[in-house]
Parts: structure tokens; C-alpha cells; sequence
């Protein structure tokens, strides 16, 4: 009998195939997991701003749309540059009463939709109550 020196093609075929099934089930887990810590830049980001506007808010008994007013540059961008964070009147209230912030992704960066928190304490994303 002779010695073999090497690997069959059936052999390589075989652990291409464990690799390319062992990639397929990595590649989305991945995925979700970097979704989600962008999206856990965002929200932080937004309520480090929230903070500020009730800051701002117990002394001027108002919110504001301008970031500025609370030393941020105008469009609040993460870090990561994954969100663009703006601030808004709550829909059919006025400044003194409400603030909502909305996170948009960048890029197409994420594909769940824009983060919304509003001084009331309403969250949504992607249109639906809750972060």
C-alpha cells in the first residue's frame, strides 16, 4: 500500500462545506450584534441630550430646537456617524410643554428605522412604542 501525502478532493470538499454552513450562521449573528450597538450609541447619545434639554428647561421654562442653545453643534451626530440626532416640537404641543428628539440612521447604517424619545418619557423605534 502506498503512502498518501495530502488531502482527497472529497476530503476538501466536505470541510468547505462545514465552513461555508458555519459562515452562514456567524455572518447574520454578527450582524444583528453591531445593529444593535449602534443603536446603543443612539440612544445613549439622545438622552445625554435629553439630560441637557431639562437642564435647559429648569431655567428658561422652555425646551429648544436649537442644539446650540445646549452646546451642541446644530445636527448632533454619533460618534460612530451612524446617527443624526435633531429636535423637534411633540406633535400638536408646544415648546414649553415637549420635546421629541429623532435619531435618523446615516448611510443606510441601520435598517430598523429612526429612534424617537420625547420629554415624556415615549420611546419609539421604527414606529413602535419601546427601544
Amino acid at each position: 500500500m502506498k503512502n498518501q501525502n495530502g488531502f482527497t478532493l472529497v476530503e476538501l470538499m466536505v470541510v468547505l462545506g462545514i465552513v461555508a454552513i458555519i459562515t452562514s450562521i456567524a455572518v447574520p449573528s454578527y450582524q444583528s450584534y453591531v445593529l444593535r450597538g449602534a443603536r446603543s450609541e443612539g440612544m445613549t447619545a439622545m438622552l445625554d441630550i435629553m439630560r441637557a434639554q431639562e437642564d435647559f428647561f429648569a431655567n428658561n421654562f422652555t425646551y429648544t430646537k436649537l442644539l446650540t442653545d445646549l452646546n451642541y453643534t446644530a445636527t448632533v451626530v454619533t460618534n460612530s456617524g451612524r446617527y443624526s440626532i435633531t429636535a423637534s416640537e411633540c406633535t400638536g404641543m408646544t415648546l414649553t410643554s415637549c420635546i421629541q428628539l429623532t435619531g435618523i440612521a446615516q448611510n443606510g447604517q441601520q435598517t430598523d428605522g429612526p429612534l424617537v424619545l420625547d420629554s415624556l418619557g415615549n420611546r419609539k423605534r421604527n414606529g413602535v412604542d419601546g427601544w
